[in-house]
């Protein structure tokens, strides 16, 4: 996704390589940042901050390349989803 995000912003003439090789050159700053917040240690809390880390970053990335590919983005799937994860951490 990070690859058709990419991509899609420059009219698919971006450098990017393959298997996401190199990235800190061809990923705006923001997304990196937002990249290194889903991998986490291995304490409960940090697993938790890890998942809903990823879910945002999952949101913002495929949110924004369906904008600019013209799909419309399931967001009834997306918060039926996080409710339910939502959910069970609260358990």
């Amino acid at each position: 996704m990070i690859i058709w995000n990419v991509q899609a912003k420059n009219n698919w003439e971006a450098g990017t390589h393959t298997g996401g090789k190199k990235m800190q050159l061809w990923v705006d700053d923001v997304t990196l940042q937002m990249l290194a917040k889903t991998y986490s240690g291995f304490s409960i809390e940090d697993s938790w901050q890890s998942m809903m880390s990823s879910m945002d970053f999952w949101r913002k990335i495929s949110g924004e390349t369906c904008k600019l590919l013209g799909y419309e983005y399931p967001q009834l799937v997306d918060n039926e989803i996080s409710g339910y994860i939502e959910g069970i951490r609260q358990r």
